[in-house]
């Protein structure tokens, strides 16, 4: 999915390697807790975070990175055309990915950013990738209690969510969000109105 409303909820759940800052105009941390540029440009080492797993409680690994860089850079995939100066992913060791470009690419860490770029457990995709898409195994700050096609979905935390509060508490500090489909925009003003709907 790629409708504005989609990829909100998508970004509740799953995480790229790279994410932008609160600005919108940096790049922070992410799945990645580093990344180091080669000094000719045409490669790119991310470190995987420490520790970092996905809401089932099974460890990421550089596999699972590769696994959903090559579905998004895939150039019959909806933004396979950020990834067309990619030439191969490859594991450096168990905890660093390589991203070789044909060319240098300065847009690279930002199409690592995009929401179609997260990293998805391999394992759980393969095995049923309908389930997966109505119940995503990702490392997000929730995870998906319920899916109900054209009515709503329900978020609930993550219980292995890695980012932690400035307050030093874990993140998300929400017990539930239920995202309703109202496709009639009347319906989401009056909805608005009347407080059945907070945003």
């Amino acid at each position: 999915p790629s409708d504005n409303g989609s990829i909100y909820n998508i970004m509740q759940i799953c995480e790229p390697l790279i994410i932008a800052d609160a600005t919108g105009t940096g790049l922070e941390p992410g799945v990645a807790e580093s990344w180091t540029v080669a000094p000719d440009g045409l490669s790119v080492d991310l470190k995987l975070r420490q520790g970092i797993k996905f809401s089932t409680g099974t460890p990421v690994t550089v596999d699972d990175a590769i696994f959903s860089l090559q579905k998004v850079s895939d150039p019959k995939a909806s933004f396979g055309f950020a990834f067309d100066a990619v030439k191969s992913f490859e594991k450096v060791d168990d905890s660093t990915l390589r991203i070789t470009l044909k060319r240098p690419y300065a847009a690279l860490q930002s199409a690592l950013c995009l929401f179609a770029s997260s990293i998805v457990s391999k394992a759980d995709y393969e095995k049923d990738p309908t389930a997966f898409g109505q119940k995503p195994v990702c490392t997000g700050p929730f995870e998906v209690q319920s899916y109900e096609r054209g009515s709503q979905v329900v978020l609930v935390p993550n219980p292995n969510y890695w980012r932690m509060g400035e307050d030093g508490k874990p993140l998300p500090y929400l017990d539930k969000v239920i995202l309703k489909y109202v496709p009639e925009s009347n319906s989401r003003v009056l909805g608005l109105q009347s407080g059945d709907f907070d945003v």
